[in-house]
C-alpha cells in the first residue's frame, strides 16, 4: 500500500474540506435512485405482446416481452452488472434479516432479475402492459429505499476514518490526521489488518527505514493506551479520537470479489463491514495507494488521497 503525505498541512486541509463524502446509506440511496431511473427507461422502451396459445397448451404465460433492438439488450446487461454490485452491498445492511424483511428483499430482487435478466422465456411475471409494469415496479421495489431509511433514519455527522498502513509509516503522528476533516467529529479506526501489518513490518520490514517507521507507528498507538480504552476510543486532538475495532471480516459476509488472504482486500472488507454496522456515519479510507483507492471506489467506499 504505497502512499505519500502532503508537503504541508495547509494543502491537506484544502483537499479534505472539498471532499464529497457521504454516509453508506446516502451512497446506497443515490445509487438506487440512478438505477431506478435507468430501470424506468428500460421499461419505457420495452413492449409486451399478448400470446394466444392453442387451447391444448396449458401452463404458458399469456404475455411475453416484445422484440428488442440490440442496444436494448446491451442496456439490460449493463444494468444488471451495476445492479448486482449495488445489491451485494445493500444486503450487507441485513446480514441476519428477519423473515419479513428477507421476503421483501427477495421479492424486489426477483422482480428485477425476472424482468431484466429474462432468463425464463415463459415467465408469469411479465405484466400485461407497460403501464402495469410501472405500477408493479413502484409497489414491489419500494422496500429497497424504505429499508435503507429504516436502517439509517437520520444522518450522523461523525466520520470513521481508516488510515492505510503506509500512511502511518509516513506519518505516525495521529494528531496530523485530526486536521484532515475540519469541523467534523472524527474517529480514527484501526482494524486488525492494519495493526498486524505494522507488527509484521517492525520486525520483518524489507529495509531498516521501514522497520524503524513501523516501530514508531506502533509506539504511537501503544502510547494511546495510557489515555483510556482503545476499544471505546481515546482522545487524540480536539474532536478526534482513536479506537481499535478488533473484528476480522468473515468471508461469508464480505463482497464476493474480495480475497481475504490479501491484506488490501481485508482492509476494504473491514471498511465495508464498518459501513454496514454504521450506515448513517461517513466511513472513509485514507490512502495514497492507487490500487487500494480503485478497489475502494468499486466497493462504494469514499477515499481520500493525502498526497
Amino acid at each position: 500500500m504505497a502512499s505519500t503525505l502532503p508537503a504541508s498541512l495547509g494543502q491537506t486541509e484544502s483537499v479534505f474540506s472539498q471532499a464529497n463524502l457521504q454516509s453508506f446509506a446516502d451512497i446506497l440511496r443515490s445509487e438506487w435512485k440512478t438505477l431506478r431511473s435507468e430501470l424506468n427507461r428500460i421499461l419505457d422502451a420495452a413492449s409486451i405482446n399478448h400470446v394466444n396459445h392453442p387451447s391444448f397448451i396449458i401452463g404458458f404465460s399469456p404475455y411475453e416481452w416484445g422484440t428488442e433492438q440490440p442496444g436494448q439488450v446491451q442496456q439490460r446487461a449493463d444494468f444488471m452488472d451495476r445492479y448486482d454490485q449495488w445489491f451485494e452491498r445493500f444486503t450487507l445492511l441485513f446480514p441476519s434479516a428477519i423473515p419479513t424483511i428477507a421476503d421483501q428483499i427477495q421479492d424486489a430482487d426477483e422482480l428485477i432479475r425476472s424482468w431484466i435478466a429474462r432468463s425464463d422465456s415463459n415467465s408469469w411475471s411479465v405484466p400485461k402492459s407497460i403501464d402495469d409494469a410501472f405500477k408493479t415496479a413502484s409497489r414491489r421495489l419500494a422496500p429497497f429505499e424504505a429499508l435503507i431509511d429504516q436502517r439509517a433514519p437520520s444522518a450522523d455527522a461523525v466520520v470513521l476514518a481508516i488510515i492505510d498502513t503506509n500512511c502511518l509509516l509516513r506519518e505516525p503522528e495521529l494528531a496530523t490526521y485530526a486536521s484532515f476533516l475540519p469541523g467534523r467529529p472524527t474517529q480514527l479506526v484501526f482494524p486488525p489488518v492494519v495493526i498486524a501489518e505494522l507488527d509484521d513490518l517492525k520486525d520483518r520490514g524489507r529495509t531498516p527505514e521501514v522497520r524503524t517507521a513501523a516501530n514508531k507507528a506502533v509506539r504511537r498507538l501503544k502510547g494511546l493506551r495510557g489515555r483510556g480504552s482503545m476499544i471505546d476510543g481515546v482522545p487524540v486532538q480536539g474532536s478526534t479520537t482513536a479506537r481499535l475495532v478488533p473484528v476480522e471480516p468473515k468471508a461469508a459476509d464480505a463482497a464476493s470479489w474480495l480475497d481475504l488472504s490479501v491484506p488490501d482486500d481485508r482492509l476494504i472488507a473491514s471498511a465495508m463491514s464498518l459501513q454496514a454496522t454504521h450506515p448513517s456515519a461517513i466511513v472513509v479510507l485514507i490512502t495514497g495507494d492507487l490500487n487500494l483507492a480503485t478497489k475502494a471506489e468499486f466497493a462504494g467506499l469514499p477515499s481520500i488521497d493525502p498526497s
